[in-house]
């Protein structure tokens, strides 16, 4: 199964049953090959071809869900990006219990159309924030736009940064992606995070799971505190004599 170049990948879901569905024929057909009662060539060629399909569609479908055929949202060098590929990369997608696309793709795609006219409105939100960031202002220039939104976001590249400064624009952008992006992309960037950060030379503490610690700790005890404290004003506006 494959896609012509710079066509949209989409996931197919696999019916339910799928896996007892091609069980079953295949026992079927060993059964009729065991019993006594002869058969026309032309019947157990049938029921051979059929289980052979089977297995053969099963194979190719779970090639395609793991990407083992295509890459997910590929955009083709010489056709460029199509629209199907910006509906594609601006979706996001549980495949197998990874997000497809990657956030390096839906990055680099943010990037690629930070100066159109139409930049996806989630792109501008994640990087509005970014450039917000006192990392983002100190390497661009305090108090000056920097020029186009595509000159900024040169600026910010990894490989014009320290690895102090690559660190710091790290945090910046767990941050802002967990203030911006939901679920699905946030886990995409938790794995790209996660594997940046085992590749430095020099540590960098960057909390790539920022949303863990935005519901979790005091946080939550604060919000069970509020919610305690609501209730018990509520019932004990009943009790209140009359004036």
């Amino acid at each position: 199964m494959s896609t012509s170049p710079g066509q949209l990948s989409v996931e197919i879901p696999q019916p339910s049953g799928f896996h007892n569905a091609n069980d079953n024929l295949c026992r079927a057909a060993a059964a009729n090959s065991r019993t006594s009662k002869p058969h026309h060539p032309s019947q157990n060629a049938l029921l051979l071809a059929l289980a052979v399909l089977s297995i053969t569609v099963e194979s190719a479908v779970a090639q395609y869900l793991t990407g083992a055929n295509v890459a997910y949202c590929q955009v083709d060098a010489q056709t460029g990006l199509t629209q199907n590929n910006r509906i594609c990369l601006q979706s996001c997608n549980l495949i197998e219990g990874t997000p497809q696309p990657t956030y390096a793709q839906w990055n680099a795609f943010c990037r690629t159309t930070a100066s159109s006219g139409d930049w996806p409105e989630q792109c501008r939100d994640y990087y509005e924030c970014v450039l917000g960031c006192d990392i983002s202002e100190r390497l661009i220039g305090q108090g000056t736009t920097g020029g186009s939104i595509g000159r900024q976001l040169m600026l910010l590249r990894p490989e014009n940064l320290s690895s102090e400064d690559k660190c710091e624009m790290k945090k910046c952008e767990s941050y802002c992606m967990f203030q911006t992006q939901l679920t699905c992309r946030e886990e995409s960037f938790r794995i790209d995070c996660e594997g940046w950060a085992s590749r430095q030379f020099n540590p960098c503490d960057v909390n790539c799971s920022f949303a863990a610690s935005r519901f979790g700790g005091s946080s939550m005890l604060f919000c069970f505190a509020i919610v305690l404290l609501s209730i018990f004003a509520h019932r004990s506006s009943f009790y209140l004599p009359a004036t």
